[in-house]
């Protein structure tokens, strides 16, 4: 079952997806209890269910979990864990490469859709809203396949300062 509010970010660079559950406590996070989804030449339906999954693994936890959580270490473990297998299977010569051509969506669930906001790529590791006439809207009732074709529309709409 998909909360209101549950999070999910994509990321594309021409090579894969990189799905991630989004939890929020004081600040958003990765979700540490979810796996990443990489999914590279994949179907739009394939896209879209993947996408499903992860926002059921977002989390909405207290401050005081979010505290124990961010104190634990684990999001920045997890976070180096990640760049460091993604640079590895891809074989990226370094983070920066690996990220020159990322586009990210933000995926909301917010009454009764999906809300897809796409970014735009300000720094190597900084990506911020684009407007609001740029967010996409899909029904919860869309499929995974008509849903992974407006995530792709949403990397479309995504642009970048580091051109």
């Amino acid at each position: 079952m998909l909360s209101n509010k549950a999070r999910a970010n994509v990321g594309f660079n021409g090579d894969f997806f990189e799905v991630i559950s989004i939890s929020s406590g004081m600040i958003d996070f990765p979700e540490p209890t979810s796996e990443v989804r990489y999914l590279p030449d994949v179907t739009n339906e394939i896209l879209g269910e993947a996408v499903v999954l992860a926002l059921i693994e977002s989390k909405h936890v207290s401050p005081a979990v979010f505290q124990e959580i961010l104190a634990s270490g684990k999001i920045q473990r997890i976070s180096e864990e990640r760049s460091k297998y993604t640079l590895k299977r891809y074989g990226y010569k370094s983070k920066k490469a690996m990220l020159k051509n990322m586009a990210f969506c933000l995926i909301t669930v917010n009454g009764g859709e999906f809300m897809i906001q796409p970014t735009h790529h300000r720094l190597i590791d900084s990506f911020s809203g684009l407007p609001r006439e740029e967010v996409l809207s899909v029904s919860l009732n869309a499929s995974n396949a008509e849903l992974g074709v407006a995530i792709r529309e949403g990397i479309k709409r995504c642009t970048s300062a580091l051109d």
